[in-house]
Formats: C-alpha cells, sequence, structure tokens
C-alpha cells in the first residue's frame, strides 16, 4: 500500500537542526504562543467547543493543564488547571503519584476527561474520569474551574496472565455515534489493551482485551517493545470503515539508561508513531504487510524523527473545521535545544495511512 505523506499546515519551521537520519517527514506546523505556552506540552489533547469555536489544549502536568487559541496554530494561553486539588484517586495508591495523559471528548453537552495516576515505571496506577457540562454553561465549559472529579473507572487490577497491563494513556472511542464506547489504554508489560465503556462513559462494561503486543528484542537487555500512548480513529476509505490503531513504539524520555541529559532514548530507540487498522473496532488489528498487531509485532510507522524533531509521540488526530481536513497533533523532543512542543501535521489523504 502506499506510504504516509505528511503536508505542512505553514510552510516554516522553527528549528533548522540536522536531521538524525533521512525521513520521509516533513516538518510540522510548530505551536505558537506569545506567552510561552507552548514548551513543555505533554501528552496533549485538543478539542473544539461548540458554542464558539474556541481550542482547548489539556495536557500532563499541574493537574492538567489547560490552554485555549482561536486555532490550531494558537496563539495559544494557558488557563489554569483541570484539577487544582488533585484526583480522588491520590487516596487510594502510593504517594508521589502525578495525573497524566489526559483524553477529552463530547458526550451528549458533556465533556469527560479520561486521565492516569501514576508513578514513572510502576503499575502503581488507575485511570479515572472527570466531567466538564456544556448543558448549563455553554460558554465556558472545559474551562478551569468546570472540572468534576468522578474519581476511577474500575478497571480490573492487573495480573502476569491475561490482565498483564499498566492502567495509563487512555484514549475513548465512540464506535458508531450512538454511544457505544471503548476504551484503549495501556503502557509496556502487555502493552495496549481495549475495553468497553458503559453509557455515558464513567465505567468500564466488560474486561479487557489486548489489541496491541509487541516482543522485538531490544538492546541491552531493556524490556521488549515497549508500546504506549493508543489513539483510536475511525476513517471511511474507499466506502470501507476503517477503525486505526494509533500507538506509540519506543522510550519518551525519562529514560534511566540514556546518556543524554534531558533523558531521552538513543537513536532508534526514541519515540515514533506506528499504527495498524481493523474494519472492526475491536480487531484484529493488522498493518500494511497483514502482520498482526497481537502476535506478529505489526505495525507500520507513520511518523518518525527528522530534522529537529526527535521522538515524536503521544498522538491524536481529530478532524479540524478550520482546516477542513484530518490533523495529526503530538509532541516531541528536538535535537538542539531540546525541549518538548506541540506541533500539527496535516495528513494529505488518510487512506495512506496504510
Amino acid at each position: 500500500m502506499s506510504s504516509l505523506f505528511l503536508s505542512l499546515l505553514a510552510a516554516t519551521c522553527a528549528f533548522a537542526a540536522p536531521s538524525r537520519r533521512q525521513s520521509p517527514f516533513p516538518d510540522p506546523h510548530l505551536c505558537q504562543s506569545s506567552s510561552n505556552d507552548c514548551r513543555s506540552i505533554h501528552d496533549p489533547s485538543v478539542v473544539q467547543r461548540k458554542s464558539d469555536g474556541k481550542y482547548f489544549r489539556l495536557s500532563t502536568f499541574e493537574n492538567i493543564h489547560i490552554s485555549v487559541a482561536d486555532s490550531l496554530s494558537g496563539d495559544w494561553a494557558h488557563l489554569g488547571s483541570a484539577l487544582p486539588d488533585g484526583s480522588k484517586l491520590f487516596g487510594q495508591l502510593p504517594d508521589n503519584q502525578g495525573i497524566w495523559a489526559p483524553d477529552t471528548y463530547e458526550v451528549d453537552d458533556v465533556w469527560y476527561m479520561f486521565y492516569a495516576v501514576s508513578t514513572s515505571g510502576t503499575r502503581n496506577s488507575d485511570i479515572g474520569v472527570a466531567t466538564s457540562s456544556c448543558v448549563d454553561n455553554p460558554s465556558h465549559c472545559l474551562e478551569p474551574g468546570t472540572w468534576q472529579d468522578l474519581g476511577s473507572i474500575g478497571i480490573p487490577e492487573p495480573n502476569e496472565d491475561t490482565l498483564n497491563y499498566n492502567k495509563i494513556d487512555p484514549n475513548l472511542l465512540d464506535v458508531d455515534g450512538r454511544g457505544s464506547f471503548l476504551l484503549s489504554f495501556g503502557s509496556y508489560w502487555g502493552d495496549i489493551y481495549q475495553v468497553s465503556m458503559q453509557n455515558p462513559p464513567t465505567q468500564v462494561a466488560g474486561t479487557p482485551k489486548q489489541i496491541e503486543y509487541n516482543n522485538t528484542a531490544r538492546p541491552d537487555g531493556e524490556t521488549p517493545g515497549p508500546q504506549e500512548g493508543s489513539y483510536q480513529f475511525r476513517w471511511s476509505v474507499n466506502n470501507v470503515l476503517y477503525y486505526y490503531l494509533f500507538f506509540d513504539s519506543g522510550a519518551c524520555c525519562n529514560t534511566a539508561s540514556s546518556s543524554d541529559p534531558n533523558g531521552l532514548a538513543p537513536a532508534g530507540e526514541e519515540y515514533k508513531v506506528m499504527v495498524c487498522r481493523s474494519t472492526s473496532p475491536t480487531g484484529p488489528f493488522t498493518d500494511d504487510q497483514d502482520r498482526d498487531c497481537v502476535s506478529q509485532n505489526g505495525g507500520k510507522m507513520v511518523l518518525g524523527s527528522h530534522g529537529s524533531i526527535y521522538a515524536p509521540g503521544g498522538q491524536g488526530v481529530m478532524w479540524d473545521d478550520q482546516e477542513q481536513s484530518v490533523v495529526m497533533y503530538y509532541h516531541y523532543g528536538s535535537s538542539t535545544p531540546r525541549r518538548i512542543s506541540y506541533p500539527t501535521n496535516k495528513p494529505s489523504e488518510p487512506e495512506h495511512w496504510l
């Protein structure tokens, strides 16, 4: 099948560092902020409020950092925290927890923000949900002060057998637009799992199922095939409805074995965005070579390091009304200087994903 082509939303890039490797991926359009609100952005979730068309970006740190802009490009401005007093999960898990990786989705004029509470490198984790209603407050929903924390969504505790997962990196899929929901999650261990959700999606409604796994050997005896940060997206190609499973492969950051002062993984081991797809929302998912993404280490790379962009990941995919296009957004660590920022890429044709 055709390879993925990514087109620019703008013709310029903020960096001009030498490329670490040859890559087919162009530089992205970078996040713009006159208030320096595009640095240290991890795991962004970007949505658009219906009442006024404003874009909201929720991300890791500061008990879920919330920013607002009039377009994906910016000018992004920090508003505050979604959960300034922390999560109900703080009292149910060991100390030194952080709130990570929000995923935000609207159902019947109520926004649901799924989030993970965890400590890096452990399975002392859980996934919670908070809501912000637009029913009585259409011009203020999504903003700080409107979020109600509901606590855990009830994913069963992991084990070393069929439920060998870490409860982080949630993402909600509305299967058919009629209230059938699936949540994907997972990081390392058994990689990516999926579980059905109730409607409204505040609690699980089934047993998690593994939908992606990779056991490729890695250097120096490190954990095989780290995969995380899944994102589910449905899109029709030639009148066939496909369910795409995007996920991150490799090490994001804060790697103990890294010689990089910022903890970025060495070239070849760093974050990259992979994809598999299926005609069923629950799989089995396969890649462009028809490799199964659970049993055959399947997955096609659709975005990797290139130019000043190093270790792209934490991605989301959305339809943008202003661009009239499907857009991928993500964080990355740049080559020189290394930092986390927030760009967007516009896939020219979704049928080229696989």
